[in-house]
């Protein structure tokens, strides 16, 4: 992956952009690390592509929106994309006979 002698420490960055359908957000820049602290909190608004109105609580598990989160590496004003991972997050809701979304972790 990385050389030492690649890194310079504290001029070289982290830096992670997220996308949600339409919806592109920005982390901070965090220091390069094995385990970097990334601790934004990144609100989006779920909808279809198609239509301005924030989907009905069980139409989020017909929404075909992956999450995508892709790793920066900043040296100066300069950005290199060193990954990119799609996370399929609706596996991770379902529906109970009341129409209530929750984790499936609560089952």
């Amino acid at each position: 992956m990385f050389e030492s002698s690649e890194i310079k420490i504290g001029r070289t960055k982290f830096e992670v952009h997220l996308v949600i359908g339409m919806q592109r957000f920005k982390s901070k820049e965090v220091d390069v690390g094995v385990e970097p602290s990334f601790e934004d909190i990144f609100y989006a608004v779920l909808q279809e592509p198609s239509n301005k109105v924030p989907l009905e609580i069980t139409s989020l598990l017909r929404l075909k929106q992956p999450i995508e989160i892709h790793l920066f590496e900043k040296k100066n004003a300069d950005l290199t994309l060193l990954s990119v991972k799609k996370i399929e997050w609706r596996y991770l809701l379902t529906v109970n006979n009341k129409g209530r979304i929750f984790l499936a972790e609560e089952m």
